[in-house]
């Protein structure tokens, strides 16, 4: 099954409805496009925005979808950090091939980005961070796309979320971002890895693969949370299902920029599954992994 990057932009008088219409087209729920964008970069919104991976097959119903809401776009790619080839909903434009991303498709429209509320207060060099794609992708395979850590970027989030403690919350307004930060952080440390499509992941947004005299393989579960928004037991539960479900797993992660609900932890439920079969790691976990990561791997060109 082979997988495309699409950027997907609608206006914002009619952003509700192409939600539910891409939803229903995909079988799929919650707001594809949420990123609110503006030609001053200031509220209010005119347009919303969305990043993500499809499967190839999928492409074929978007021109259908976007026809009902006039003034929606769709960009395609290999992935991310590749030319984009191809928009639908607009004329062809041989400088679409110079393009390469959500964001240099927003500015190709004329669209900046305006703050998300949780973003208020934080340095104007933060937000760009965020945007920079921490992966390249090298195939398809059953259950998503191979993936390499790009390390100058890597590494320049690293470093911000070090010097930094209310930068890695901020993942909390890019989902997506923070998915590929964490296979890339895998990547690195030289594990084989596949991201998973944003939808149909089946509770797994990383696999995680060490091989050697005995095959690791580890499912990760992300959850870019903001400050005070808890990972909850039923969170913790899901993995151990999803474990169980995958007789080649080797260990199940959630991994957070936040916490886990108070006796998550420290409880007997959890206990027996940690730290071999189970592992949880909240945002200060995560903090010296990615730096552990860091010192003691250099980057591979």
């Amino acid at each position: 099954m082979a997988f495309r990057r699409v950027e997907l932009f609608g206006s914002a008088a009619s952003i509700d409805a192409l939600n539910r219409a891409i939803n229903e087209a995909w079988k799929d729920s919650g707001d594809n496009l949420s990123v609110g964008l503006s030609p001053s970069g200031v509220e209010p919104a005119t347009y919303f925005g969305g990043s993500g991976t499809i499967e190839d097959w999928r492409i074929a119903e978007l021109p259908a979808v976007l026809a009902r809401f006039p003034g929606s776009y769709a960009f395609l790619a290999e992935g991310m950090g590749t030319p984009v080839d191809e928009a639908m909903g607009m004329p062809f434009d041989p400088k679409l091939r110079s393009l390469s991303g959500f964001w240099q498709c927003s500015e190709y429209l004329g669209l900046r980005r305006i703050p998300h509320p949780d973003e208020l207060g934080f340095t104007n060099q933060e937000p760009v961070l965020l945007l920079q794609s921490t992966v390249s992708f090298h195939g398809a395979v059953a259950d998503g796309q191979l993936i390499r850590c790009l390390s100058i970027p890597w590494e320049a989030i690293v470093k911000e979320i070090e010097r930094n403690p209310t930068f890695l919350p901020q993942f909390s307004t890019q989902h997506r971002r923070f998915e590929e930060f964490l296979a890339a952080s895998y990547e690195r440390a030289g594990f084989e890895v596949t991201l998973t499509p944003q939808r149909g992941d089946r509770g797994r947004d990383v696999i995680a693969t060490l091989r050697g005299l005995i095959t690791v393989r580890i499912l990760d579960q992300a959850k870019a949370y903001k400050p005070g928004h808890l990972v909850t037991h039923d969170d913790v539960r899901a993995m151990l299902g999803t474990l169980s479900t995958d007789s080649n797993a080797s260990k199940g992660v959630v991994t957070t920029t936040s916490d886990f609900q108070p006796g998550i932890l420290s409880g007997d439920e959890f206990q027996r599954f940690m730290p071999n079969r189970l592992e949880l790691k909240n945002g200060a976990q995560l903090t010296k992994w990615l730096s552990d990561i860091k010192n003691s791997t250099p980057p591979r060109q």
